[in-house]
């Protein structure tokens, strides 16, 4: 066997373990995050005895590729039915909402006067975040209730 046959495989396996370690560093890299909620028409509450009110979500840090979510409590203080929305807005830094999404399992969700609810908020972390530059980010959370 000549010595260029046998430098195949290590060539090989030196070309693989570059590939693995920037796969093991890339999918270890993190995202910071913040969310500020504001309610209309509705109260939201991190317990279900309606304490301790949501006035912002700390995402802490998020990997890129993966979902985060949170569970809330929403409280319909009216007297009439309240149909229950999610919106998000003023995205940090503009352009980065093409990458990141916040939803919840309760849009049109109907809540009965004085009632609550527990929902999921989850935000969507897109895998090509950081090679877009992206690091931190901060965006608002609209929860409405309209009826």
């Amino acid at each position: 066997m000549n010595k260029r046959t046998q430098l195949i495989p290590l060539v090989l396996l030196a070309m693989l373990t570059v590939i693995v370690g920037y796969s093991v560093i890339f999918f270890n890299y993190h995202v910071g995050s913040h969310g500020t909620v504001k309610t209309i028409g509705v109260e939201v509450y991190w317990d279900e005895n309606m304490t301790n009110p949501v006035t912002s979500i700390d995402w802490g840090l998020v990997e890129p590729g993966t979902n985060s979510t949170v569970q809330v409590y929403v409280f319909s203080p009216g007297n009439a039915n309240t149909t229950l929305m999610l919106y998000t807005g003023e995205w940090v830094p503009a352009g980065i909402d093409s990458y990141i999404s916040c939803g919840w399992n309760s849009d049109g969700l109907v809540l009965m006067p004085l009632s609550s609810v527990m929902v999921d908020i989850t935000l969507y972390v897109e895998q090509g975040i950081i090679e877009q530059g992206y690091e931190d980010f901060n965006f608002e959370i609209v929860i409405e209730g309209s009826g």
